[in-house]
């Protein structure tokens, strides 16, 4: 076990994700914290400690970048130990509250949160609000669909959605669509799960289905 005693600054961890490279990344309450399997490395190069906090999130995207996310200060872009951006409401962002990042099999890094879902596609950033046609009134969590193109989901009861390519919609009115997705998950088989206050939902492209108590799912 690794906590604060030991070596692991800031003890809390709030998102992990392993680099193409094989090592472990972790956000803490007050770092970015790299392991690689026996031992913590020390901290990326131009790590802005003033913006890592509660609620950090991790990604890898499709080039091998580890982006990181955070409540209150923008997101940041990594190569190796390395921090090549560093984005904010200053320069391209919509707002510096993020709470999710997720990076695409086409390639693209999305960020999410209260009333905005944010692309990247390399060059520049394209912001979708309620203004300009996103439905749902925050996003939480971020995972690809089968096609490629990321599902959003948020605890406020404003429908799950997904991007087409083109815009985000919202995914149908069946009353198994969870409402309010915490998390969004895609299998091996490219089954969608959905896991909400109300239980767990499977899509598996064609039929939505409900996991309950009568499948073993504790109650």
């Amino acid at each position: 076990a690794f906590d604060d005693k030991n070596s692991l600054s800031g003890g809390y961890v709030y998102d992990l994700v392993q680099a193409a490279d094989g090592l472990l990344w972790l956000t803490t309450s007050n770092a970015i914290v790299r392991f690689d399997g026996s031992r913590f490395l020390p901290s990326p190069t131009n790590l802005h400690l003033p913006v890592i906090g509660a609620g950090a999130s991790l990604a890898q995207a499709r080039d091998g970048a580890i982006w990181v996310s955070t409540q209150r200060g923008g997101a940041g872009r990594y190569v190796g130990a390395e921090l090549t951006h560093w984005f904010s409401a200053t320069n391209g962002l919509s707002t510096n509250i993020v709470l999710s990042v997720h990076g695409d099999a086409h390639g693209d890094v999305w960020l999410g949160g209260p009333y905005h879902a944010s692309r990247y596609d390399g060059r520049s950033w394209t912001h979708f609000t309620p203004e300009n046609g996103l439905p749902n009134v925050g996003v939480d969590t971020i995972a690809d669909g089968p096609d490629g193109w990321p599902w959003f989901g948020a605890p406020t009861g404003s429908g799950l959605s997904r991007f087409d390519g083109r815009a985000i919609r919202l995914v149908g009115s069946s009353k198994l669509i969870p409402g309010s997705p915490f998390e969004i998950f895609r299998d091996a088989e490219g089954g969608m799960w959905f896991g909400s206050g109300d239980g767990v939902v499977r899509f598996d492209g064609v039929t939505w289905s409900a996991v309950d108590e009568e499948d073993g799912l504790t109650p």
